[in-house]
């Protein structure tokens, strides 16, 4: 009978045993790219990638709205004017984050939880202590960038405060950078993206806050994106520490593995590097142009820039 065969020694253990096996497994394979379907798990994986590249371009895009509906075409020529800048001082580190992640991704795979990390601890102490030192190199050469940039008289006053407020931010963009390459090599996609769609929604919030019931301008715009780039960073971070239990134990920063990081992160960044680049060049000759070219160009850059982010999403994941 049923209660008979319940009864039989060891079987309770033995299904116990298979049960407690088949949750290990299930575990096991949660954010793994190598069990079940590929082209699902390549989409569930790029999916969060695309739309999080779009909420990244919601930032710019909505102080450039804002601006440009409640202040002038003069604050937003301001506006795109020197954003670029931001984009030049980060672009290094965008590829050393992805190169961060490619070296936690190699030891999870292998299994290695203490190497995994160690790469993480080396990854935060490279990010937090770049970003301080880019974050005040951009302060200190932020107003004879813009000169070189051949920013018009008339938009240096708005374009500098703006630029000022922003390199504040450069800190949080960096750190948020390397947290969300940490948890994309862990085979989580998704905490990212939900992280930076909550700061993309409280940004929008802010810049109706600031600059159309305040009326701070660029100023404003600027301090919104600093306020909701900051609520990401502090809140990936968090969810980093307590998913890898960060806080316990003593943190080891090694040469080697800032060194393997570093080698595998530069060639990505100078990629990005060229790129930004070779918009800065465009950028000089639309400055010549005049505000008013300024401000057409830079309302429908929110618009182009995205065109090439489910391109770059796709890239993202195969590098991870």
């Amino acid at each position: 009978s049923h209660c008979a065969v319940m009864e039989c020694p060891g079987f309770r253990e033995r299904i116990s045993g298979r049960v407690a096996e088949q949750l290990r497994q299930l575990e096991n394979s949660k954010g793994s790219l190598t069990e079940g379907s590929v082209i699902k798990g390549f989409l569930l994986f790029a999916l969060p990638l695309f739309l999080g590249s779009l909420f990244q371009q919601l930032y710019g895009t909505t102080d450039l709205i804002f601006v440009g509906n409640f202040m002038g075409k003069t604050e937003a020529a301001a506006v795109g004017a020197s954003s670029i800048l931001i984009t030049c001082l980060i672009g290094l580190f965008t590829g050393i984050s992805v190169g961060a992640g490619v070296i936690t991704g190699n030891f999870q795979g292998a299994g290695e939880k203490e190497r995994v990390r160690n790469s993480i601890e080396n990854a935060l102490a490279l990010a937090f202590f770049g970003g301080l030192f880019l974050m005040m190199l951009g302060q200190v050469l932020a107003e004879q960038a813009l000169i070189w940039l051949n920013t018009p008289e008339n938009i240096m006053k708005e374009a500098l405060t703006y630029v000022r407020i922003y390199l504040m931010a450069v800190l949080s963009m960096i750190l948020y950078n390397m947290c969300a390459g940490i948890f994309r090599a862990l085979g989580d996609s998704k905490t990212p993206f939900l992280v930076l769609a909550a700061g993309g929604i409280l940004n929008v919030g802010m810049d109706a806050l600031i600059i159309v019931s305040l009326h701070q301008g660029v100023a404003g715009a600027a301090v919104a994106t600093l306020i909701s780039q900051t609520f990401t960073t502090v809140v990936l971070l968090f969810l980093l520490f307590c998913r890898e239990k960060l806080w316990k134990g003593k943190w080891n920063v090694t040469p080697e593995m800032l060194f393997l990081i570093i080698k595998t992160g530069v060639p990505l960044g100078i990629q990005s590097v060229i790129l930004t680049i070779s918009n800065i060049f465009v950028q000089y000759y639309i400055n010549g142009f005049g505000v008013n070219a300024i401000a057409a160009v830079s309302s429908d850059h929110g618009f182009w820039a995205g065109n090439g982010d489910f391109y770059q999403s796709e890239c993202r994941s195969r590098q991870i």
